[in-house]
């Protein structure tokens, strides 16, 4: 989710401390600034660049020790502003804006560390309209804590059983449509943009298959289906550099093999992210014939974008 999302949150959040929501409150303000704060990872972009910050994004920045440390550091910030404020009052708003920032995380596709490994939930949308309907209800409910508030929480619940409801149909009904029982591995996210969607990405023995699953008219989408290389091939990529990187990155890709004149290129492409008809992340490994590495790329967003990798091990020849 996006900071302003996040920021919100954190403000709807803070009607639970008992305390009317105004941005003229320690609480509501701490509570805001905690929600957006983990995103501060964000300078890794500017600092190193795009692939190490993807790499790192929602890491520690999002972790519990960085979460008690942006607490402190929010309600020291305030109690300049705020001399009469209740200092542990507001460290706890503060701390708990944090956490909602990376449970949230954690419920997209994207995923997000809050102890020691990165975990995804993959049930909520980058923008999701009911998120956002009852975070509005609780800034402007205008209130000290009542009976309202706990139906908001009783509906967010709900809303999130339900988002796991219908995810599980989603999967029964892309296994029956597919008529398949020997995947290698099916996964199934959130749309990028509409709540109703499903994306899917199916791994048999010869083909990665991915689409989206309509849950409002059930309609099927296959946006692309790729032939699988062999396994020696992918065991080469493997153990390169860039491959055990961005396999780590993420288990959901395909790899391609390009000849291109005295060089193979291998290139693996993230299946997640489907947008403007294209995928937004990949890697390539350039080997020549005897399949020592020339060099490689991270290519974030777009082919033409091209971070060097450097690699430290030499490849081993295909079979």
């Amino acid at each position: 989710m996006d900071p302003v999302t996040h920021g919100l949150i954190g403000l709807g959040i803070s009607a639970f401390s008992g305390n009317p929501v105004a941005l003229s409150s320690p609480v509501s303000l701490g509570c805001a600034i905690g929600a957006m704060a983990p995103d501060l990872d964000v300078v890794i972009r500017f600092v190193k660049d795009d692939y190490e910050y993807i790499k790192k994004h929602r890491g520690v920045s999002h972790s519990i020790p960085a979460l008690v440390g942006f607490a402190f550091a929010i309600t020291l910030g305030l109690s300049f502003f705020f001399p009469d404020m209740r200092f542990m009052e507001v460290l706890f708003w503060s701390f708990i804006g944090g956490v909602s920032h990376t449970v949230f995380d954690m419920m997209n596709s994207y995923g997000a560390r809050l102890l020691m490994r990165k975990r995804k939930v993959n049930l909520l949308t980058l923008y999701d309209p009911i998120i956002w309907l009852l975070t509005l209800f609780l800034i402007f409910d205008r209130q000290t804590l009542n009976g309202s508030h706990f139906v908001a929480l009783g509906v967010f619940t709900a809303y999130i059983g339900g988002r796991y409801l219908l995810r599980e149909r989603a999967r029964k009904k892309i296994i029956n449509h597919y008529k398949c029982d020997h995947f290698e591995d099916i996964t199934i996210l959130p749309g990028l943009k509409l709540f109703y969607k499903w994306d899917y990405i199916i791994r048999t023995k010869h083909y990665s298959i991915v689409g989206d699953y309509n849950s409002l008219n059930q309609n099927f989408k296959e946006t692309k289906r790729f032939k699988k290389l062999d396994h020696a091939t992918e065991d080469l990529f493997y153990r390169s550099d860039i491959g055990r990187q961005f396999r780590d990155w993420s288990a959901n890709y395909h790899l391609f093999r390009v000849e291109d004149k005295d060089k193979i290129i291998l290139r693996a492409v993230d299946l997640r992210y489907y947008f403007n008809n294209d995928f937004m992340h990949k890697a390539s490994l350039e080997i020549d014939k005897t399949t020592h590495v020339i060099e490689s790329f991270f290519h974030p967003y777009k082919l033409e974008t091209r971070i060097p990798i450097v690699e430290t091990v030499l490849v081993s020849t295909i079979a």
